[in-house]
């Protein structure tokens, strides 16, 4: 269902007379709204228009009651369909809290992506509305989104518990040594700590000990040669290190070439050729001899 508005939108989003198309937002208890039924992303709208359709229902059951007292086949009519239009929106409401309740709602998530697709366009996409050229999923796809949803749901809560099951049904040998591996490694750590060489070091000290040891006196800085070459000032400066770059000179000087070599070779019978033998000699000769004949001369 799509209602013609007049817009400022692109060609393609427009009818043959320039104006652009809006669809109904999709809505499981809010059908009665019509084109008022805000995006699915638009929550407070949604539950606004839910608490009115279900206080409007309240009203209907209160005026239901009132009409009990009179008297006539008119107002038996009136009160029963007050009653059925009172039940029915309390229905609808239901269905429309059950699905805003749900934690999967394919509707919100194109609702929501259609939004921040426009926001980026540069558009200003209404609150209410959202976007008023999107065009919601059909309920086909909510449905197939939905099973997919509950199939998932359903496999991952069986993959856990098999994984519990075969976590409490493994042997707990491996654990045993793990945990004692543990314990090992944590007396080593408290020994070596109780040392002289370890006992004094303290955050303060730790960062010159740890300094010292990572410093190796035997290695050599290589040296940028800039040659006849004057640095006065920063656009020098960054001329000289434009062509100098070290990293630039170290991507140029790193090759890496991957050939990947199989392990062995499966022949199939359908794969060997049968390559037929070289012609004589005589036949070869007589084929030079043709093709130049003033050297056979």
């Amino acid at each position: 269902m799509g209602v013609i508005l007049p817009g400022s939108e692109s060609p393609a989003d427009r009818t043959s007379k320039g104006k652009t198309r809006f669809y109904v937002r999709p809505s499981f208890g809010l059908t009665l709204f019509g084109p008022f039924v805000p995006a699915s992303d638009c929550l407070p709208g949604l539950y606004g228009l839910t608490a009115f359709q279900l206080v409007s229902a309240l009203g209907m059951f209160y005026a239901g009651r009132r009409i009990r007292f009179r008297q006539g086949f008119r107002f038996k009519l009136l009160k029963y369909a007050t009653y059925a239009t009172g039940t029915y929106l309390v229905f609808q409401s239901g269905l429309e809290i059950a699905r805003l309740s749900l934690p999967h709602d394919p509707y919100f998530d194109d609702a929501r992506r259609a939004r921040l697709e426009a926001e980026a366009r540069g558009e200003r996409p209404s609150w209410w509305f959202g976007p008023l050229n999107w065009k919601p999923i059909p309920y086909k796809q909510y449905s197939a989104e939905m099973d997919r949803w509950i199939t998932n749901a359903e496999t991952s809560n069986g993959i856990g518990e098999h994984l519990e099951a075969v976590q409490a049904s493994r042997n707990h040998t491996f654990t045993k040594m793990y945990a004692g591996i543990r314990e090992l490694n944590k007396k080593k750590a408290a020994e070596l700590l109780a040392t002289d060489e370890y006992r004094n070091v303290t955050e303060e000290t730790k960062s010159t000990r740890v300094k010292n040891l990572n410093l190796n006196n035997t290695y050599v800085r290589a040296n940028i040669e800039l040659g006849k070459v004057e640095i006065n000032n920063e656009a020098d400066f960054l001329l000289v290190w434009g062509q100098l770059e070290p990293w630039e000179n170290f991507a140029l000087e790193t090759d890496i070439s991957l050939r990947f070599i199989p392990q062995r070779t499966i022949h199939r019978p359908e794969d060997i050729v049968f390559l037929d033998p070289a012609p004589p000699v005589d036949e070869e000769s007589e084929f030079v001899d043709s093709q130049y004949p003033e050297d056979s001369e």
